[in-house]
């Protein structure tokens, strides 16, 4: 699998009272994920932290980024595992 950085805008949530007007300044948030790639596919792409072998393929939290969130995907290198 490739390693991959990718940069998505991410919907958030803030768990407090706040007034209309703060509200409407809210914006969403530019994350920075590393991870494997996957899969890329027409509507999303999916990474996963880390992978290993034990009676086949396993990923650890897997994440899946919408394509329309995507704001930039680097790829490093490819994983010699």
């Amino acid at each position: 699998m490739k390693i991959a950085i990718v940069t998505w805008d991410d919907a958030y949530i803030t768990p407090i009272d706040i007034s209309f007007e703060d509200a409407c300044e809210l914006q969403p948030l530019t994350r920075v994920t590393v991870g494997f790639l996957v899969e890329r596919r027409e509507n999303a792409i999916v990474l996963a932290t880390d992978h290993y072998e034990s009676d086949g393929m396993w990923l650890h939290s897997p994440i899946v980024i919408p394509i329309d969130m995507l704001k930039e995907i680097k790829i490093l290198e490819e994983d010699s595992v």
